[in-house]
């Protein structure tokens, strides 16, 4: 997605500087290719903003809360274990 987005823009660039005109597009052009590509780094997750929990479906947080998950429910059935042992020994 960010190749296609570069692509066309580097394209622009080069074809407004051979012209050598100045029109509109010359200002609204480079304002449309930089939202749209500061829009597919956000969805890539090439940037990721950490606040107001726009971080929290993410593929890297979703793993980690996932491994500490995962932790809690070894430790909670370590702690079962252990205490079936010792209802059994007593």
């Amino acid at each position: 997605m960010v190749t296609d987005i570069i692509s066309p823009f580097l394209f622009w660039i080069t074809l407004t500087i051979r012209s050598g005109k100045v029109t509109t597009e010359v200002y609204f052009n480079p304002i449309g290719y930089v939202i749209v590509l500061f829009s597919s780094f956000i969805y890539n997750e090439i940037i990721i903003f950490n606040f107001c929990d726009l971080n929290k479906n993410t593929k890297k947080f979703v793993n980690k809360r996932l491994n500490l998950e995962l932790e809690e429910l070894q430790r909670e059935d370590s702690l079962l274990e252990n205490e079936k042992d010792t209802d059994n020994d007593s």
